[in-house]
């Protein structure tokens, strides 16, 4: 069963979102206090928690002029010297006819990462990596933010599933495996 005939738990256990909402879990933050992350790399492993909104996203290039006469709602923005980089929900981009490349798939990392934790996305990307999966990632205050290819988002989530719960067991594939393969050396 795919994830969009299914809006509820992928095989993986990622979470998918079947509304046009973002996301579908919230946080509560006092305004006056600021809530500090987890920074610890094997527990941001274990709790990581992969939830793929069911949306179709792309990246698309414009100029300033462009950008100007644009109604459109962005979920990210960048600006580089050739351009503004947008992400966007695809329809919006068919709606202007806006070009790009792929389509892409947004599964979010619910756990709160501290935005100085060492190593999470590396032991995230090294894993996707090896399955020969293609990542741009994105991180906010709270979360990091993975788009993965829209047809390849089951695997990326299985593979995010796996090195969650093979953390969390204790097992080889977590941490030190991906730290051996990187040729990295954990702190102890």
């Amino acid at each position: 069963m795919s994830p969009q005939s299914n809006p509820g738990l992928c095989r993986s256990g990622g979470r998918v979102n079947s509304h046009n909402s973002f996301p579908l879990f919230s946080l509560t933050v006092d305004n006056h206090e600021t809530m500090q992350g987890e920074s610890d790399l094997k527990e941001l492993l274990k709790n990581m928690q992969p939830y793929a909104d069911e949306r179709e996203f792309v990246f698309c290039s414009v100029d300033a002029a462009a950008l100007s006469q644009l109604s459109i709602t962005p979920i990210g923005l960048f600006r580089e010297p050739e351009g503004t980089t947008l992400v966007l929900d695809k329809r919006q981009a068919d709606k202007y006819a806006l070009s790009y490349n792929s389509v892409w798939s947004l599964i979010t990392l619910t756990v709160h990462s501290d935005l100085t934790a060492v190593g999470f996305l590396a032991a995230i990307t090294a894993g996707l990596a090896k399955a020969g999966i293609s990542v741009n990632v994105v991180s906010g205050y709270y979360h990091d933010h993975l788009f993965v290819r829209y047809y390849e988002r089951e695997r990326a989530l299985d593979v995010l599933t796996r090195l969650s719960d093979a953390e969390a067991m204790g097992r080889r594939g977590g941490v030190k495996s991906v730290h051996f393969d990187l040729g990295l050396k954990l702190k102890k």
